[in-house]
């Protein structure tokens, strides 16, 4: 599915989700990726879907019903059509917006969560401050831009020297100030100790 990300653009994915009620519980049937716009998000349903990023932030929020009437065959009775019986089982769709930084998709209902969804394996961006093998600039600028606290692979101090301060023979990213003061208490151990050597050869002339 995430071959589909490179070839389209996020405002025309989706997250494709089937659910399936039954009894007052949600229970996932399928979650997959689809080229395929998302419909306008409602506010009036009893039922909400949010989306969630890795930082645990809200990226899109709607609201939807599930349809518990039966559905009768024709021809209709007229005791059948003048009762309002409810089903105690249904399916549900929902199409959602795909979010490259999107951890996990919660079904909440009276703002208790009802369902959660991993949606992290379609994820391009998990936030994690690192360049990741999978990630890009254009993907996960986040965790791929000069400036996000860590040294990456792509990065060294000629290209990000706020991020790489100083390289190792190892390519590891060390701060010079350390480098600095382990290299300054070296030395005046050493003067130390040659000042040491020195008086007590005096002494012993």
């Amino acid at each position: 599915m995430l071959a589909l990300i490179p070839s389209a653009s996020a405002d025309s994915l989706s997250y494709s989700i089937s659910l399936q009620y039954d009894s007052g519980k949600l229970s996932l049937k399928s979650i997959d990726l689809v080229a395929a716009a998302s419909p306008m998000k409602t506010a009036d349903g009893v039922y909400t879907a949010r989306i969630i990023s890795f930082k645990g932030e809200t990226l899109y929020q709607t609201s939807f019903n599930i349809n518990l009437g039966k559905f009768y065959s024709l021809p209709v009775s007229k005791n059948s059509a003048m009762r309002n019986d409810s089903a105690a089982s249904s399916s549900v769709s929902l199409l959602l917006p795909y979010y490259p930084n999107a951890k996990s998709v919660a079904i909440l209902k009276n703002g208790e969560t009802a369902l959660s969804i991993d949606a992290g394996r379609f994820s391009a961006c998990n936030e994690n401050s690192i360049c990741d093998a999978a990630e890009g600039i254009d993907s996960c600028p986040q965790d791929c831009t000069c400036g996000n606290g860590k040294c990456d692979a792509n990065e060294n101090y000629n290209t990000c020297s706020k991020d790489c301060l100083a390289i190792s023979k190892q390519g590891s990213a060390l701060p010079i100030i350390p480098i600095l003061a382990v290299a300054g208490t070296i030395a005046l151990i050493a003067i130390a100790y040659f000042i040491r050597k020195n008086s007590e050869v005096k002494r012993r002339k």
